[in-house]
């Protein structure tokens, strides 16, 4: 389609880890293209890769072959200090909300700017902002023990979102949180990719919760990745689950 422009590419990845028994191949020539703005769900059983993908996805992990390019650039290809620069393209959102106890709700959003070397008055100018985007202003003051399940994920989220990342990667944004918290949750993300345009990338075992904000669903089995047919923000949540081959409940 013209004027489309791509994202997230993934080109023939693969991740092999040495075990006593023999290599182990975690993803096995995983192809992936994500184009900017769309939110794209990746389902799959446990063990089945989607942890290792995600771990090169945020460049935490070297693969062991193939290429994965951000806003097209090679994130692997060049020096340290180029990865680093390419992984300030992308936020990471953490199954387990990774919050420092010993912060505040804005201390946590302000992190990433302090280590950016962002002057302390415009990171809290700016760490306010992205806490008002999730609507956790009126939290700010108040420490994680302080925090709900799905008050601390929208801290996370804004967390993410502060450096203005190209891409955001969630990694089972909604398993711990009870269903109304999880659909707020769900809602939020919606209303940011719209107002900021930004490309989500969204691991779950929750298709029927995040099928209805996804453009597409791609299914994770024995380290290889599929497009589940009929995946679109036209089909059903029961339809996507169906497509992806009925492996997520």
């Amino acid at each position: 389609m013209s004027g489309v422009k791509q994202m997230i590419e993934v080109q023939d990845l693969s991740v092999t880890y040495a075990s006593p028994l023999g290599p182990v191949e975690a993803l096995s020539h995983v192809s992936l293209t994500v184009n900017e703005g769309e939110i794209v769900a990746i389902c799959g059983p446990s063990g089945a890769g989607k942890t290792t993908l995600l771990r090169c996805l945020s460049m935490l992990q070297l693969p062991s072959s193939g290429k994965i390019l951000v806003d097209g650039e090679d994130v692997f290809a060049g020096t340290s200090h180029d990865v680093r620069n390419a992984r300030q393209k992308i936020g990471m959102v953490f199954q387990g909300f990774n919050l420092l106890r010993s912060r505040t709700a804005l201390g946590n959003v302000i992190l990433p700017l302090e280590i950016r070397g962002v002057s302390r008055k415009g990171a809290s100018e700016k760490a306010c902002k992205y806490l008002d985007l999730v609507h956790m202003s009126h939290r700010r003051d108040f420490y994680p023990h302080e925090l709900s399940g799905g008050e601390k994920q929208r801290v996370a989220i804004a967390r993410a979102l502060v450096t203005e990342p190209r891409v955001l990667i969630l990694d089972e944004p909604t398993s711990a949180l009870d269903p109304e918290t999880a659909g707020s949750i769900v809602q939020s993300l919606r209303e940011i990719n719209h107002s900021k345009g930004i490309t989500m990338l969204i691991v779950t075992h929750q298709i029927d919760l995040l099928a209805p904000i996804c453009d597409w669903v791609t299914y994770l089995r024995e380290g290889q990745l599929s497009e589940a047919p009929g995946s679109s923000r036209e089909a059903t949540p029961a339809e996507a689950r169906v497509a992806a081959g009925g492996i997520v409940q």
